[in-house]
Order: C-alpha cells, then structure tokens, then sequence
C-alpha cells in the first residue's frame, strides 16, 4: 500500500527533467551512457576554460545504463517508503504505517523525488539511515561501506560521517575499519584525477580523505589512551594535510557565511520566512518533537535526529536526510509507547502535518519553469558561443541550448574567483569594461534578464542589495541601459524578450 500510494503521488504532474541541477545530471547521466565507465569531470563548456563538476561520480555512474532515467526517483522512493515500513512491521502495524505514510506522503520528499525531478537528493535519505543503522551496529565493515557509498554520491554525508564518528570513537577496532576503509577509496580515487583538480570541500578529494584517516586513528588510538589523546592523535593527522584546514574553513561557508549560497532558498534557515512557517511545520512532521523521547532505547539514532534537526532549521539542505529520521523517529516513538491513546497521539502528531499540507498544497497549482527552458531552445538555434548570464540559466543554456557558459547553477562552488568576476562584469557601469571582459574570455553571447533582477544579483557576491534598490547605482548599469533600448557600441540586440539576448561584437 505504502509503494503505491508513495509511487501514485509522485508519478503525477510535469514529467519534464527540470531546468536546475537536474538537467546537468542528465548531462553526465548521457555523457556516462555513451562513454561507460567514465563520468563528465572536466566539463569544457563550463567556466572560463572548463570547470570540474563538484558532484562525486557515482549517482550520474549508476543510472547510466537506464533509458528512463526520469523514473527512477518515484520507483526509488516508493521502494525505499515500503522497504522502511517493511522494517518498522516488528515494532506493530501502527508503527509501520505511521513511518511509511509519513515518508511516503513528506512535502519535501515528494518534491525531491517525483518523476523527472533526477538530481540525487532523493537518494540521501537511504544513504544516512544506512550510515545510522550500521552505526548503531558497531558494524565496521558495514559502516566503512555505507560511508563510501553516501561519500561518492554526495560530500554532504561528511557530516553524517562525523556524527558517526562521535558514535564510534569508543570502539576501537570497529571505528578504526570504518572510517580507514573510506579513507582509502578516496585516496585510489584521486589517483585518477590531474593535478588540477580542486581541493576544496565541494569536490571529493584529499581532504575528505584526510578527515577520515584522522578519525580512524582517533579510533585506533583509542584502544590505548584516553579519549582526550586519541581526538587529539585524530586531529594532528587529520590537518598534517594542508589543505584539510583551508577545505574546513571553506566548508563553513555551506552555513550561512557565503553570499551566494544565502541567495538560495534551499541553503536558507528553516523559519525564517513567515509565509514559509506552515511548510516548514509539514516538512519536519511531529516527529521531530518525538525524536528525544527515544534517548534510552535508540541512542545512536536519537543523536543522528537531534543533530540532523539542527542542521535542516539551520539549512533546508539538510532537510531531506532529516526527514527520514523524523517520520522513523515518529514511528518508534507510536511504538515505544506504553498506552494505547499515546501510540495513536504519536502517529496523528507525527503524520498530521503532512497530510494536511498535501491536501492545502493540492490546490496550488504548480510554478512554471518554461522561461528557463524558452532560453534554452532560443540559445539552441544560435550559432556556437559561449554565454555570460544569469547563474541560475546556466544550466538551461548549457544542456538545452548546447552553449558553453561562463557561469551556472554551481555558482561559486567550482571557482569562487570566475563567479564574483562575472557578477562584477555583469554590473559593470562602464561598457568597456564588460566589453573587455567578454572579449579577453571568448564571450559571444549575453543574456540578461530584467534590470528587476540586478540587486538580487549583487547579493551574491556580497554586495548590499538594498544599495541598488535605493540608489540610481542599477539603472547606470551597462545591462539596466541595453534592457531599456540604449544602443551601445560592440552589443548587437539578437532577440528582445523577458530574458534577452545580445550578441558580442
């Protein structure tokens, strides 16, 4: 029942990849189809010479050899949901039904695993139960596995890594395999890639791999001193890399402290948007308050859904993974009840609040993304150019359109240097100045949007949007006065729309 329900919601609505991240992952994923086993690293269409993609390789590697690649997402989920609830039958039919519907019926869930929608953060909640279960197991060789695999689909799961750490440290044996093991394949990993490649806490790579060679000697060390000196031990291998220290740094950045990412309603805090609060409320489901009341019996999994509930209020991006422990949390805690009316009380707290969005939520209609995509077929019938515009066209150009661009829907992450050099060129006041930074570049193609979108443009370099708001700073912009019909020598007018095109000359 939980398959089908899970599989009939998400199998409704535009069956289109859409235009975000999801389409650069059909890239690779075709790109992966016709020169299997290897996977699109170095893109040369995107950046100022080419850019690395920061995804790991072996999501877009997987679902290489599927033709329907847009069904993957509800057939995975609606199997993970009934799998999940099929795991929870022991604790009592009410305890499986509430996991199951909760997960098969999460807004955000839905959303990030519907038909068409093939970017990999549906995969993740599999991935950090699979990292909390074997945990919780003291299973070395079985976390060692789970690490590796959320790892090379997904850097995110660091952090889950870290938490497993925190479970593992006082087992020696067991801790030292899993985190090692990981370490290693990341090690032979690296080995297949040039020097250039980033180090970064974006790209899996040598810093990865350093943090969990540290944790595995904390682990190790532990079977011989005490927990002080083995974190201690841990640390001073972990930053003997040099760039681990630098990747740390910069990975702060993922909470809040970088502009661009802050741009970004899935990297923004949970709440922080009144019209956003009843969504939010839904997407965490009750089981979030349910999930401390597990402390005694299910330890491990308990601090997992403590931390992952203070990691999604700090970033929807980690909401995803959460929800999972919540709905499960929701579940044990129907189960663990010792009334009858308490178990019930848990399930209706825990499933209510998705049902309810579901049902409010049915009678919005869906936001288009056409214009993403009417760019994408307009820059398609062009000639070969490569194309300096919005970040967040990027990858509708460059998959749709089949035009390399300067900047995507990677933003800083691949070069945080190309990115502000863009923007900045972008709301340059003088045309010489983005006429010479187009031409040093081998731009032939700018597009642009309304000047509406200016300040929200230079919010993600850092720049005080209220500053172009309130000031005549945008309308002197080179793209406020091509957009308002100014002609302006070295730009020829290609096609006007709502997002218009010009050609470099």
């Amino acid at each position: 029942m939980v398959f089908v329900i899970s599989l009939t919601i998400r199998a409704t609505g535009d069956h289109r990849v859409p235009p975000f991240d999801d389409l650069y992952h059909l890239k690779r994923i075709e790109f992966s189809a016709a020169h299997f086993p290897r996977v699109l690293e170095l893109d040369p269409d995107r950046g100022e010479r080419g850019a690395f993609c920061p995804w790991p390789p072996l999501y877009d590697l997987a679902l290489a050899p599927f033709a329907k690649v847009i069904w993957i997402p509800p057939l995975f989920f609606a199997a993970f949901a009934a799998a999940v609830t099929a795991m929870l039958r022991p604790f009592g039919l009410l305890a499986a039904a509430t996991g199951g519907l909760t997960l098969a019926l999460s807004p955000y869930l839905i959303g990030a695993s519907s038909v068409g929608h093939i970017d990999h953060h549906y995969v993740e909640p599999l991935l950090l139960l699979l990292i909390v279960v074997t945990a919780a197991r003291r299973n070395g060789l079985l976390l060692a596995l789970a690490i590796t695999l959320a790892l090379f689909i997904q850097t995110a799961m660091i952090v889950a890594a870290a938490l497993a750490f925190l479970v593992m440290l006082d087992h020696p044996r067991e801790g030292a395999k899993a985190f090692a093991i990981p370490a290693l394949a990341i090690v032979v990993y690296s080995l297949t890639l040039p020097s250039s490649y980033p180090a970064s806490p974006w790209f899996l790579g040598l810093p990865h791999a350093a943090l969990l060679c540290g944790a595995a000697i904390a682990c190790a060390a532990r079977s011989c001193a005490s927990r002080w000196t083995a974190l201690a031990a841990g640390t001073t291998v972990a930053l003997a890399f040099a760039p681990t220290a630098t990747a740390l740094l910069a990975g702060l950045h993922f909470f809040g402290r970088d502009p661009w990412l802050s741009s970004i309603i899935e990297f923004q805090p949970m709440f922080r948007d009144v019209s956003q609060i009843g969504t939010d409320i839904a997407n965490l489901t009750g089981g979030a308050l349910l999930v401390p009341l597990l402390w005694r019996k299910q330890r491990t999994f308990t601090i997992f859904s403590i931390a992952y509930l203070l990691l999604a209020i700090s970033s929807r991006r980690f909401l995803v993974p959460a929800i999972a422990l919540f709905a499960i949390g929701g579940a044990l805690a129907a189960a663990y009840a010792h009334r009858r009316a308490l178990a019930i009380a848990a399930m209706t707290v825990t499933l209510l609040p998705p049902v309810i969005y579901d049902v409010y939520a049915a009678r919005i209609p869906e936001p288009s993304n056409d214009e993403f995509r009417v760019i994408g077929e307009r820059m398609r019938a062009l000639p070969r150019g490569r194309v300096l515009g919005p970040w967040s066209f990027g990858h509708a150009i460059d998959v749709i359109g089949q035009k390399p661009v300067i900047i995507d829907n990677f933003g800083s992450m691949p070069d945080e240097r190309v990115f502000t050099q863009a923007i900045e060129a972008m709301l340059a006041t003088r045309e010489s100045s983005l006429l010479d930074y187009c031409r040093s570049r081998g731009v032939r193609y700018l597009v642009l949007p309304h000047p509406a979108y200016i300040p929200a443009t230079a919010a993600t370099i850092g720049i005080d949007r209220e500053l172009y708001s309130r000031t005549r700073l945008a309308r002197r912009t080179v793209w406020s006065r091509l957009y308002r019909g100014e002609k302006i020598a070295g730009f020829a007018l290609v096609n006007r729309a709502a997002l218009s095109i010009w050609k470099i000359e």
